[in-house]
């Protein structure tokens, strides 16, 4: 069959697919711990809910998370479920903990140093945070350097030579029509170039700790 060229869709292809390699590892870190909701609602509204809860469940709105925007200054933007749903008053009072967006489920945290809760939580969304910008990182650089291999080949066979794990980038239907490997001349030059340009190991262990945890 004909030699597959690098079209503009194969390109966007790849580069889906490569940025996919992280999702797992991505939603692993995204992840927040099950008690987290539970115990915020009980720190913020621990000076009411023994008259909250004196009052009929139809004088609140029920929830059974918060979308948390913000902790003090670090970046959340996670839904944050409940053990079950608990009661949420109308509107918060200017001092309160909680600043509300579009409604009182949707928030942001008013995060207070000298308080011990909101220094141990402070502390787990920053590491969370951190956990998160430095596999975007990560992935950023990891599918800048596989579009850097395809941008070095104008057709498939030398690309996959140069570095073989590209193979599992590929959509299943460009796979297909690959039959056969009919290199050019300057395929071995490029590929010498490629190894002295970009850490193709470290890519492939990418590749390959992708397939491990599927």
């Amino acid at each position: 069959m004909a030699t597959v060229r690098f079209s503009g869709e194969l390109r966007d292809q790849i580069r889906t697919n490569a940025g996919n390699t992280f999702d797992h590892r991505m939603s692993a870190a995204d992840k927040i711990d099950d008690s987290i909701g539970d115990r915020i609602y009980a720190h913020v509204f621990e000076q009411y809910y023994s008259k909250m809860q004196a009052l009929p469940d139809c004088f609140f709105n029920m929830n059974d998370y918060i979308h948390l925007d913000s902790f003090g200054d670090i970046n959340v933007g996670r839904r944050i479920n409940f053990s079950k749903p608990m009661p949420f008053p109308k509107a918060y009072p200017a001092d309160f903990k909680f600043r509300s967006g579009w409604n009182v489920a949707h928030v942001a945290y008013k995060y207070d140093p000298d308080n011990v809760f909101d220094v141990e939580l402070h502390h787990y969304f920053s590491a969370r945070r951190e956990k998160l910008d430095k596999l975007h990182s990560q992935r950023d650089a990891f599918v800048q350097n596989v579009m850097k291999v395809c941008d070095s080949f104008t057709t498939l066979a030398p690309a996959l030579k140069a570095w073989s794990p590209l193979w599992d980038l590929l959509p299943q239907e460009t796979k297909d029509r690959h039959l056969t490997v009919n290199e050019r001349k300057s395929a071995a030059a490029k590929s010498a170039e490629l190894l002295n340009e970009i850490d193709l190991s470290s890519m492939t262990a990418n590749v390959v700790a992708t397939k491990l945890v599927r």
